[in-house]
């Protein structure tokens, strides 16, 4: 059945489940929203919208008062990273349908660590000497290739700071996706996309808007007292050691290049402004939202991942960030009010992933918080890799790799006599010795279909698992432990189960839509379907989601 939905009745009905009359079910195309735009902010945890909710104005203001709030809304996947945060929210599947299990893997098919969206293929538009990009590695189609399909006037726009952001989100056949090149501060696609540039991305990127907030730097929005909401400006284990307090200067003469200071603009709210700034320009000269065939705007703030790793959570500098996005979005949102007019548009706000706070700074207020160095962890799976190769006799090396999981070296154990799960499951047995791992997880079990009893985070690593793309160990590090496999004592990061990585804000807004607290446990990959029955289509594959109502 293919349910229409009015923008008086719509999106209420939609998300409190009550049945539409016929006659709603009837109602003409008109009656839909003409444009949807969803919001992913990159690295934003839930609490970021009540922690900050009595300083904000604008637009996240806007969607904690008048929106359907889901307060319990989780990534249900292990590897909580931008790529397969995007792909999922994108697609309603999981990473083990959906293909994209991390940002980069080992993909034993072609025998070498790949990036989530590179294509040797394809090329840069204008940069042909640089790596070249498109969503080739998704296996399933996303929400705009199932409205592409089911309406080819359509429009399908994607557009972010990152790459992988813009490309996952946008699917398989958007008809756009642009991201932020940090070398010149332009906007760039490949030559999936397109053959040249539309002429209104060329004149916005002439006008060199990326350079406009160099001078200025990036200061304090808002009076110091707001900010008692977050920890004191400056902690040793914050920042990059030279970055570290308010002002941030973004000038050539303080970074050195002019591609220095754009690349430094990425680890400001500034790089947001310029995303929505790119997506307004969709808006007028790609017509979105102009007629009563629905199109679909896809906004990735990615500015939010850099601030977050380099600051922390509990950082000013998070905080600032979340005020003057606040204050984008409102003037965002004022434009589509402008532009689309006001119920015909609707937006969705959720994040990829979250973050953990510095373990330092959770280690001074009481919690058994530390961070796992690369060289400590090196050290300690040397060790059980020695330790296994005697008990089995065979040579080194066993382990390949260590950050999300590990691959084996299984020749040497198949002249013994020893299978591959048989390995698994004696080198897991080692490492769950090591007093930072909570649990692993064997691609044997993983690929069993079933869910062992008493195994916790069992299902959000088989949901994250894709036989020759994902590791023959994957790794569950112990709670409040930061493991990024580098050497770094600053900084903080994501991609465990637990809360503060998986937990992330849900927000429907839009004409018609009841505005309140939903607390029931909601799932990303909801989204999608969701959004596909508001707009009228099915999805055009096998998904993971449902569409949300008030069933419990």
């Amino acid at each position: 059945m293919t349910y229409r939905f009015s923008r008086v009745t719509g999106f209420a009905a939609l998300l409190t489940g009550v049945p539409l009359p016929l006659s709603a079910q009837a109602r003409p195309a008109e009656s839909r929203p003409r444009l949807v735009v969803v919001v992913v902010v990159d690295q934003m945890r839930a609490d970021y919208l009540n922690r900050f909710a009595g300083f904000f104005n604008g637009g996240l203001a806007k969607m904690w008062r008048d929106g359907t709030v889901f307060t319990t809304a989780t990534h249900d996947h292990s590897g909580t990273a931008t790529a397969p945060g995007h792909a999922t929210i994108a697609t309603g599947a999981f990473p083990s349908r959906n293909g994209i299990v991390s940002n980069q893997w080992y993909d034993r098919a072609e025998g070498r660590s790949v990036y989530s969206v590179e294509d040797s293929g394809a090329s840069i538009l204008g940069r042909p000497a640089d790596p070249g990009r498109s969503p080739r590695r998704l296996l399933t189609d996303a929400l705009g290739d199932w409205l592409k399909q089911a309406r080819p006037q359509s429009h399908v726009i994607s557009v972010a700071t990152k790459d992988r952001a813009a490309i996952l989100m946008g699917g398989r056949r958007p008809d756009a996706a642009y991201w932020y090149n940090a070398d010149d501060g332009r906007y760039q696609t490949s030559s999936y996309y397109a053959k040249q540039y539309r002429p209104w991305v060329d004149s916005f990127n002439l006008a060199k808007p990326a350079d406009r907030r160099l001078a200025e730097g990036w200061s304090l929005l808002r009076d110091p007292e707001v900010y008692f909401a977050s920890r004191e400006d400056s902690v040793p284990w914050e920042g990059d050691g030279v970055h570290v307090t308010f002002p941030h200067r973004l000038d050539v003469a303080s970074t050195g290049s002019l591609s220095a200071s754009h690349t430094e603009l990425e680890y400001t709210p500034f790089a947001d402004e310029l995303t929505l700034d790119f997506a307004r320009a969709a808006v007028i000269n790609e017509a979105l939202g102009a007629d009563t065939i629905p199109d679909l705007l896809w906004v990735s703030c990615s500015s939010g991942d850099y601030v977050g790793h380099r600051y922390g959570p509990l950082s000013q500098e998070v905080e600032d960030y979340y005020l003057r996005l606040d204050g984008y979005l409102g003037d965002f949102f004022a434009f589509l009010d402008q532009r689309v007019g006001g119920g015909r548009w609707a937006v969705v706000l959720t994040g990829d992933h979250g973050a953990m706070p510095l373990p330092e700074e959770l280690a001074r207020r009481g919690f058994p918080a530390r961070r796992l160095l690369g060289r400590e962890a090196s050290q300690a799976f040397a060790g059980v890799e020695s330790a296994l190769s005697a008990e089995l006799g065979i040579g080194l090396p066993i382990f390949v790799g260590y950050a999300e999981g590990l691959l084996l070296h299984t020749s040497a154990a198949s002249a013994k006599g020893i299978s591959a799960a048989q390995l698994e499951r004696a080198a897991a047995a080692k490492l769950r010795t090591l007093p930072f791992i909570a649990d692993v997880y064997t691609a044997d079990e993983l690929s069993s279909g079933s869910t062992p009893a008493g195994r916790q985070y069992f299902d959000q690593f088989r949901h994250s698992f894709r036989a020759g793309r994902s590791p023959d160990l994957m790794v569950r590090y112990a709670p409040y432990l930061l493991f990024t496999g580098s050497n770094s004592e600053q900084g903080t990061s994501h991609g465990t189960v637990y809360a503060w990585d998986a937990h992330v804000p849900l927000v429907f807004l839009g004409a018609g839509m009841p505005a309140g607290r939903r607390t029931e446990p909601v799932r990303t990959i909801d989204i999608a379907p969701t959004l596909a029955r508001l707009l009228g289509i099915h999805p055009t594959g096998e998904i993971d989601g449902r569409v949300l109502t008030s069933e419990k």
